[in-house]
């Protein structure tokens, strides 16, 4: 194995939430998931994201997800609050959400799973804004 002599700085690009205000206006936050998030994230949830493993959708709880979310709004908007994050997403995100996370730590993870798996990152599970057959058996 060839020992590492130089290693060059991967900085992360950016991604961007867009939340509609209570006042009607529309607000664009800028999301970087670097270290610096992943140590945050870890520390509010004791998950750690640097471990790919970890990222598993199905073992990813919303708590974990909004986590994420706003440790990567700390690098550009360190006042923003867990609970206002909690408060702008809805579960029908979680997809989106996901993908966009993983993204941002992993570039490259979401295309390397389709192309490998002929499939969806999500696993089948409709993202935001997709409708999914409704399956309950309602009896009346």
């Amino acid at each position: 194995m060839d020992t590492v002599t130089k290693l060059t700085a991967a900085v992360a690009k950016p991604a961007y939430l867009e939340v509609v205000m209570q006042d009607g206006k529309t607000q664009t936050f800028t999301l970087i998931m670097d270290y610096a998030a992943i140590i945050k994230a870890e520390q509010e949830t004791g998950r750690n994201f640097a471990d790919p493993s970890q990222w598993e959708l199905k073992n990813l709880t919303g708590k974990d997800l909004t986590a994420l979310c706003w440790a990567a709004l700390d690098c550009h908007h360190p006042d923003i609050t867990l609970t206002e994050v909690r408060r702008w997403l809805a579960p029908a995100q979680q997809g989106q959400l996901y993908v966009m996370l993983l993204e941002q730590c992993f570039p490259g993870t979401i295309d390397n799973f389709n192309s490998k798996n002929g499939g969806n990152a999500t696993n089948g599970k409709p993202r935001a804004g997709e409708r999914a057959p409704n399956t309950s058996k309602h009896r009346g």
